[in-house]
Formats: C-alpha cells, sequence, structure tokens
C-alpha cells in the first residue's frame, strides 16, 4: 500500500508541476503579446515612442510605493503580486485604443471639432475592450475615467504642456 500511496502523491507533485509550467508558458505568451502591441502602438504614432514604457516604469515605481504602504487591511493582504502585474500591464498598453484613430485625427494641429473629440474621446474605451480581452489577475477597467478627463482643443497645446517646447 505504501507504493501506491507513493505513485499517487509522486502522480499529483507531476500534475502540480505540469500545471505550473502550463501557467508559466501562458505568463510568458501574455507578455509577449503584450510587447507586440505596445510596439504597435509607438509604431503607430512615431512622436510616442518610448512613452508606454516610460508611463510603464512610473506606474509600477507607484505601485510599489502604494504596496508598501498599505499591503495590509485587517490582516488581508490587499495589493498583491496580481495588482502589481496588473497594474504595470495596463500601463504599458494604456494607448491601445489609438490604434483606431484615424490618421487625420491622431496627428491632426490645431482645434479639434465636437465631433472628432468625441472619436478621440473614445479611444480610452477601444483600448479597453481591447486590453481586457488578455488574462491579468485583476480586471483592467477604468477608460471611463480617462474618458472624463478634460482634452484640450489643441492637441498642439498638450504637446507643449507635456514636453515644455512649443514644437
Amino acid at each position: 500500500t505504501i507504493g501506491i500511496v507513493g505513485f499517487f502523491y509522486w502522480s499529483h507533485v507531476e500534475r502540480l508541476r505540469a500545471g505550473q509550467a502550463h501557467i508559466e508558458e501562458l505568463r510568458r505568451v501574455n507578455g509577449q503579446i503584450m510587447d507586440a502591441l505596445a510596439l504597435a502602438i509607438e509604431a503607430r504614432d512615431p512622436h510616442a515612442r518610448g512613452h508606454s514604457r516610460r508611463v510603464q516604469a512610473y506606474a509600477e515605481e507607484l505601485g510599489h510605493r502604494v504596496q508598501a504602504e498599505a499591503t495590509t487591511f485587517a490582516g488581508r493582504e490587499v495589493l498583491d503580486a496580481g495588482w502589481l502585474e496588473t497594474l504595470s500591464a495596463a500601463a504599458l498598453l494604456h494607448d491601445a485604443g489609438k490604434l483606431a484613430l484615424p490618421d487625420h485625427l491622431l496627428f491632426k494641429r490645431g482645434p479639434l471639432r465636437d465631433s472628432e473629440r468625441d472619436k478621440v474621446r473614445q479611444h480610452a474605451m477601444l483600448g479597453e475592450a481591447m486590453v481586457g480581452r488578455l488574462a491579468f489577475a485583476h480586471p483592467v477597467t477604468g477608460a471611463a475615467l480617462i474618458v472624463e478627463s478634460p482634452i484640450p482643443e489643441d492637441l498642439a497645446e498638450l504637446w507643449a504642456a507635456i514636453t515644455g517646447s512649443s514644437r
């Protein structure tokens, strides 16, 4: 009977190892998909090269700081590693909806008409729909918060405010 118990134990351990290896493979593939999507976003808007990675780095730093301050509540971990992983991925892919914007809107200089502004605002929801199809430890949501943010009449004005240049 010890041999049978040992066999079942060994078999169970092997299934656990195989399951863990499968999870790691899925995580690796998911990371590659996110990297490819981030490259597509940056290829779409050459002026934004490196922007997604910078946003990701800032979000991760803030996430680590928040996590250090708020790790437990009522004895439970509230901001687990999955939360930080999801925050990092969402930051990297925050502009995914720009892939759906037409060139004349994405690269327009000068004021946007109301109808154009409405379309630009939709990029957050489109991006959320795209990114939401990827598997994360926590849901990736929040486009509604971004959409409510005011968008300047003139995108060149926004660029100057962000970069400190008149361009």
